[in-house]
């Protein structure tokens, strides 16, 4: 049987009260298809049931803790209790298909607007308009600082009650957080700035609330950047140690990922801004990310994800056998084909639709409009602009 090839990926994992009955991961990816206030619609669940047939953990993504905090227009919101109805009935979705169910809470920071969205860009320095979005940021006040570390534990609890099965915290790609630990981008001179261990503060006093909102069997997740290409941002040794940090405060799964290089991308305004982008271009190696989750996993005993351009089935189970990774997230492959999983376990290997990573799922967003997918013609899916 050609699944016994991938005995590796079919292997389940059971994470305090979550199980998954497998190793992979449909990870966060914007796509666009809340209603412009931020509801669940019809089409954003048809999209994930489609994709949840198959993987062990379906991550919903990037869902703002802010009503101005959103990068795009149409962010999946959980700011307020009105927004859990509709998610919940994302993850009864989800879950009814046989995988766990995740959600990713954000705030875009400096980048806040940049692709259309209306907000404020609250950040943890002050940085110039095109640094790190269209705008200006706005430094934040200790006491913003504090309502920030609220807003995320919030969007945690609602998460909890909406029936996710685990939370993810975005510490990644140049949004919030990340924008608080890289010392490209904070340069603050108190508690929150400075050493590593400052800058990581923000971070752990989230962790901190976010545990206090939810039962202590709750899984927790961190998606960090491995390393960044930018003039003091992280190396693969800070990345370490917020790892260590992070395993300290009692996350459960730390997802590495890390931000490319920037990509120009121009708004339907007809504005062009650098995009740091954490999809990797065609031109950059398959399994980019996996020496960084290798680096992190080397130091820390809970499961660690890694994610980017990994297109095979066989190539996620050599990661796993080779010891470099406990998850694996396939996210523009499974957009360009939801069922590459079993097609692959079954011995249909040809029958795989493959990304053409032609970064139409980027570009289209980045311009403000809904993620489409040149391979799939079912994305975007209809009915993406009434709720759910």
């Amino acid at each position: 049987m050609a699944g016994s090839n991938y005995q590796r990926v079919l292997q389940p994992l059971q994470v305090k009260s979550m199980t998954l009955r497998n190793r992979i991961v449909f990870p966060p990816i914007g796509t666009g298809y809340a209603t412009r206030d931020g509801f669940v619609t019809g089409g954003l669940i048809n999209y994930h049931a489609a994709r949840a047939v198959h993987v062990g953990l379906d991550v919903v993504e990037v869902t703002v803790v802010r009503q101005r905090g959103a990068l795009f227009p149409s962010s999946v919101s959980i700011y307020d209790d009105k927004f859990i109805p509709g998610l919940a009935k994302l993850a009864r979705v989800i879950k009814s298909k046989g995988a766990a169910a995740g959600l990713q809470v954000v705030d875009f920071g400096a980048r806040t607007g940049t692709c259309g969205a209306a907000g404020d860009p609250l950040a943890p320095s002050r940085l110039p308009a095109g640094i790190l979005g269209l705008y200006e940021s706005i430094e934040m006040t200790r006491d913003q600082i504090k309502e920030f570390v609220e807003l995320f534990a919030e969007g945690a609890r609602r998460t909890y009650e909406a029936g996710f099965d685990c939370v993810e915290i975005h510490a990644a790609h140049m949004y919030l957080i990340s924008q608080f630990l890289s010392g490209f981008s904070n340069v603050r001179t108190d508690e929150y700035g400075g050493s590593l261990e400052n800058r990581a503060r923000f971070l752990l006093e989230i962790v901190a609330a976010t545990k206090r909102r939810v039962p202590d069997d709750y899984p927790i997740i961190v998606r960090i950047n491995g390393e960044e290409p930018f003039q003091n941002g992280l190396t693969i040794a800070d990345s370490q140690k917020i790892a260590q940090m992070l395993e300290k405060a009692g996350v459960d799964i730390i997802s590495v990922s890390r931000i490319i290089r920037k990509q120009e991308i121009k708004t339907q305004s007809g504005d062009s801004f650098g995009w740091n982008t954490s999809v990797p271009p065609k031109d950059v190696e398959e399994g980019c990310n996996v020496f960084l989750a290798d680096a992190v996993k080397q130091v820390v005993g809970v499961p660690v994800m890694t994610a980017g351009k990994i297109f095979s089935v066989a190539h996620a189970e050599q990661i796993l056998r080779d010891g470099k990774a406990d998850l694996i997230g396939m996210a523009r492959q499974l957009i360009a084909d939801p069922d590459t999983l079993q097609k692959e376990v079954d011995g249909r290997t040809k029958e795989v639709q493959r990304c053409k990573q032609d970064f139409l799922c980027q570009t289209t967003l980045g311009a403000g409009v809904p993620m489409c997918c040149s391979r799939n013609k079912a994305v975007p899916p209809e009915n993406i602009s009434t709720p759910a």
